[in-house]
């Protein structure tokens, strides 16, 4: 009976080790998923500015001297925000390069341009106006970060 019980005991220790073995195992499985997910989420709460120097050129934009509000809703504003882009990044060249240079834009730059035309067809044709723009981490361009003034990355 004595044997029985000291190999009951050893399987209730081994039992409890495993089961202290399983929830530490746990807990460092949740830890690095915790850690992984902020170090990949971080950047998402970045917010970077950069200021252009805008020219609403009715050329670029594909409207006449005088255009109807139609024509303002139809314009290519794009064309606006990459040929600004490439005037403040002159030493962007190559295909690829400028390629990741109108990544910098976000998807609505072309948005906040068209608002204020909209509004006010008589808006002014150069405008300085800051614009909200993608982070590149890693990469050779210039970027900013929580402020409209551009530094050197690397």
């Amino acid at each position: 009976m004595r044997r029985g019980l000291r190999r009951r005991y050893r399987r209730e220790q081994r039992f409890r080790l495993y089961g202290m073995l399983s929830v530490l195992m746990a807990l460092a499985s949740l830890v690095f998923l915790f850690t992984d997910i902020a170090i990949k989420g971080y950047p998402a709460f970045q917010h970077t500015l950069i200021a252009l120097e805008l020219h609403y050129d009715p050329q670029l934009l594909g409207v006449g001297p005088r255009p109807s509000e139609q024509e303002l809703q139809g314009a290519d504003y794009e064309s606006v925000l990459k040929d600004a882009l490439r005037l403040r990044f002159p030493e962007v060249g190559g295909r690829a390069q400028k390629r990741e240079l109108n990544k910098l834009l976000s998807a609505g730059a072309a948005f906040d341009l068209r608002e204020p035309l909209m509004a006010d067809p008589a808006y002014p044709r150069s405008a300085r106006e800051p614009l909200a723009a993608r982070q590149l981490p890693g990469r050779r361009l210039r970027q900013g970060s929580r402020s409209s003034a551009i530094r050197q990355a690397g």
